[in-house]
């Protein structure tokens, strides 16, 4: 267990309820219980004043828990041979996902991609285990086939960009995952592999279709793709007109994860808070606490930045095309300690809530489970990559929440999750 005070101490003594016991001046100390049983947990803080303070809570260890598991979701299940499939599962009370493929490979993580050469029925395994010892055992397969069409009607695109400039990179979104080469129309091609797609941890980085295409002399392209879905069939999609131009407005645009207080955008201290950009080719981010970056990207990218200390800034954005056009845009971000992860003294630490969504693709509903009961009001929202609300509720008492994403367009949402204490947001993808 992790426990954790606000702010520096000039002494802190910790009673763990098992016998143990600590003197620090750290606001954040790690202890093993040995035991099954409820424990007292009591942290006694004075402060460089000399002001003294108690805070007093409890935990259970209970070594008979084991996993609890939520739901193992394949993106398909039929594939071609050498085609690359993913499954994504997730657990309760997990530690370790250990997926034998039964082909001599072993694989680890929640999420995985794995592809099998020979036709026929593949079964494969899952053990998710936990430090209580306990481990549960899911079977699973997946049929390989050299007698698949590719189904062009439930592939969709999505082009992130608005009359790009010449030497202007931009971005192209498909749905759903499958290998492809880009007709681009101006004699190039450009190989989409599986891999590519998309990155599911929260990194700065998110891959989603192509980034970076662009082109070197202003006209009308036709764009199409060639789709190859490993079985030796290849169909053509028409993606749609592209126009090229050399002489283009630019066009600023930021936002950040949708945390909002009294209409103010609001932002954690010490944690990375993503930025989302787009619209231009080269950016120049000022986040006012002294720190900048210039880079180049294409027309959608995510940024990140820390900060360090509490306060308001004034966050400037300046994006220039490659038609040599200029815009920008601003924001002012409100810095406060994350009630999350932060206790001061007096004050019990609140327990922070996991939401799950299930399943992650989509096309219709999502269930977001929470590891716990809501008990205070919270504000259920969905964001589109373009910081517009599409739809608002206030949930409570609850440990579920279904959203039916059918009416939208194919695409990354964000959804998200507000009440005083907690902050969560969640990505979800909706394939068509």
């Amino acid at each position: 267990m992790e426990y954790y005070t606000g702010g520096e101490m000039q002494d802190i003594r910790w009673y763990f309820g098992d016998g143990d016991s600590l003197v620090s001046s750290q606001g954040e100390v790690i202890h093993h219980y040995e035991n099954d049983g409820k424990y007292p947990v009591t942290f006694v803080a004075t402060d460089f004043c000399g002001v003294r303070d108690t805070a007093i809570d409890s935990i259970v260890v209970n070594s008979a828990l084991g996993p609890v598991t939520d739901m193992i979701s394949k993106m398909t299940d039929t594939v071609c041979p050498g085609f690359m499939f993913y499954i994504v599962t997730a657990a309760l009370r997990a530690d370790t996902f250990e997926w034998n493929m039964n082909d001599g490979t072993i694989l680890y993580g929640d999420i995985i991609s794995h592809k099998y050469a020979t036709p026929g029925m593949h079964y494969f395994s899952l053990r998710i285990a936990n430090s209580c010892q306990h481990e549960v055992i899911l079977n699973d397969s997946i049929y390989v086939t050299t007698n698949l069409k590719t189904p062009l009607d439930n592939i969709d695109y999505q082009m992130l960009t608005t009359e790009p400039c010449v030497g202007d990179k931009f971005t192209v979104l498909s749905f759903p995952y499958t290998n492809m080469t880009y007709i681009l129309g101006d004699g190039n091609t450009v190989n989409e592999q599986l891999d590519s797609l998309i990155n599911y941890s929260e990194s700065p980085k998110l891959y989603l279709g192509l980034t970076g295409i662009s082109y070197s002399a202003a006209g009308t392209y036709d764009i199409s793709a060639a789709v190859d879905n490993g079985c030796g069939v290849k169909d053509t999609l028409e993606l749609g007109t592209l126009e090229v131009v050399d002489k283009s407005q630019a066009q600023a645009y930021i936002s950040l994860d949708f945390l909002y207080e009294s209409g103010t955008i609001v932002t954690y201290m010490n944690k990375p808070t993503t930025f989302y950009v787009g619209l231009s080719s080269n950016y120049d981010i000022d986040y006012g606490d002294g720190s900048s970056k210039s880079f180049s990207a294409g027309s959608y990218t995510i940024d990140k930045h820390t900060y360090t200390a509490e306060g308001t800034y004034t966050v400037s954005l300046i994006t220039t095309n490659s038609c040599g056009d200029r815009d920008s845009t601003g924001m002012i971000v409100k810095v406060i300690k994350d009630p999350a992860g932060y206790a001061g003294v007096g004050e019990i630490a609140v327990d922070p809530m996991n939401v799950e969504a299930f399943p992650n693709p989509t096309n219709d509903v999502v269930s977001f489970k929470f590891d716990k009961n809501i008990t205070e009001n919270t504000a259920f929202s969905i964001y589109n990559l373009q910081g517009q609300l599409m739809h608002q509720q206030n949930i409570n008492n609850a440990n579920k929440v279904d959203f039916n994403f059918a009416q939208y367009s194919a695409g990354i949402y964000i959804a998200s999750f507000v009440s005083e204490t907690q902050n969560i947001s969640k990505r979800v993808m909706l394939i068509k």
